[in-house]
């Protein structure tokens, strides 16, 4: 199985894809905010030549986050619109 290349980043323009990424969500409230997360997370994966790297990035980015290791509490914005 390929792994990813997070060893450096591989935009042009980072803090400007960043800031696209923030602009984006500006205004929206956070289940918007997730729907938007999902849609652009399916339009990239439609544009990957290599999905196998799904379970990877996957992985990586529930790295550190608080409650990574619990699932969604049914009933929950996380639980019904992920």
């Amino acid at each position: 199985m390929d792994k990813l290349k997070l060893e450096e980043s591989r935009l042009a323009d980072p803090d400007g894809t960043y800031a696209m990424l923030v602009e984006a969500h500006a205004g929206l409230d956070a289940i918007s905010s997730m729907e938007l997360n999902a849609r652009l997370l399916l339009i990239l994966l439609n544009q990957a030549e290599n999905a196998e790297l799904l379970p990877q990035a996957l992985a990586i980015a529930r790295e550190g986050l608080p409650d990574a290791d619990r699932e969604p509490a049914p009933g929950s914005p996380r639980a019904d619109n992920i």
